[in-house]
């Protein structure tokens, strides 16, 4: 059985994740292009992670030199981190010249395309997923596992899920609605770094390599303690220290952006 605990961690991340956008809108709704920008910024996540850096890494999964550098922990942490940090970074400089730059509204729009990436991500990601999960809840509730097994290609994988329902605590699904919320603020941060090293010529390539080693070092550390399967509010944790540097960097820029007149 999956219990109700469990249950209502998944709708809460669920319902958190999905109106996060409206509460977004509400706050910038006096500026022009939120949409149009937060939409490049989720287009900026799919084309980078699922036209882009998925097939590249399926295609190089093919070639045995490959394999053996990944088989090593430091090829794995580096190929799966430094691969997202990268085409990431520059699928945001294209969203940002091509949706941003000599625009109106040019913060509130930059401050779109980081919210939207992060927004899709955790959507994508975890709502989507969740709400298969409260299905899937409800199959083992009531007793009718038979019908999810039957129509899958692959049952072990359904298999894994009813075991991770059925024994994982309700907080850890809670836990990872919020990483994925925190994750947001992570990604407005990065952008703002990408952004200001547009406007600011002089410190372009210092404001550029911030945003990367930021981002490199956060991944990389993620995808080293999920590899050695280290406590999950371990991750959290160095999550939430991200976010506090994100803070740092968003809170001068949207004072900046409150100051400037709307029309």
């Amino acid at each position: 059985m999956v219990s109700t605990f469990t249950i209502i961690s998944l709708l809460i991340t669920i319902v958190l994740i999905l109106v996060t956008p409206f509460v977004f809108f509400w706050l910038f709704r006096n500026y022009k292009g939120m949409f149009v920008a937060m939409s490049a910024g989720a287009l900026s996540f799919f084309i980078s992670q699922y036209l882009v850096r998925l097939p590249l890494l399926g295609y190089l999964s093919h070639s045995e030199a490959f394999q053996g550098f990944i088989s090593k922990t430091l090829g794995y942490v580096i190929v799966i981190a430094g691969s997202a940090v990268i085409i990431e970074f520059m699928m945001k400089t294209v969203i940002l010249r091509w949706f941003v730059l000599n625009h109106e509204d040019e913060r509130a729009r930059a401050l779109a395309i980081g919210f939207g990436h992060g927004m899709f991500e955790a959507i994508f990601l975890v709502a989507l997923t969740y709400i298969n999960n409260v299905i899937f809840a409800w199959h083992i509730n009531t007793k009718q596992t038979a019908v999810l097994l039957e129509g899958a290609s692959n049952q072990q994988l359904v298999l894994n899920m009813i075991d991770a329902l059925t024994q994982n605590n309700a907080l850890y699904f809670l836990m990872i609605g919020f990483e994925r919320l925190m994750l947001m603020f992570v990604h407005v941060a990065l952008t703002i770094l990408i952004y200001q090293g547009f406007k600011h010529k002089s410190k372009r390539w210092s404001l550029w390599l911030q945003a990367l080693t930021m981002h490199l070092i956060l991944d990389m550390t993620v995808v080293f303690l999920q590899h050695y399967h280290v406590p999950l509010l371990v991750i959290e944790a160095i999550i939430f220290v991200f976010v506090i540097v994100s803070y740092m960097i968003i809170k001068p820029f949207y004072q900046e952006l409150i100051k400037e007149p709307t029309p």
